[in-house]
């Protein structure tokens, strides 16, 4: 999570040479840890973000006003 922040589970299955429904509970279950959030809002194709590492790359990122 941390080379890429925002993963898909087909994606992230290819890469890591698992199978795709094994990801997705994985990533359900870091969801609901609270470790990953889900971004789509769609029951396919979605989109999970590590939001806590993403925060700390964004820290001090704020648009001056």
């Amino acid at each position: 999570m941390q080379r890429s922040p925002i993963v898909s589970i087909s994606a992230t299955a290819r890469k890591i040479g698992i199978s795709a429904p094994t990801v997705a509970k994985s990533l359900e279950h870091m969801r609901q840890l609270g470790i990953l959030r889900e971004i789509t809002g769609r029951e396919r194709h979605r989109l999970f973000v590590y939001e806590p590492y993403l925060a700390i790359l964004n820290e001090g990122m704020e648009p001056i006003r």
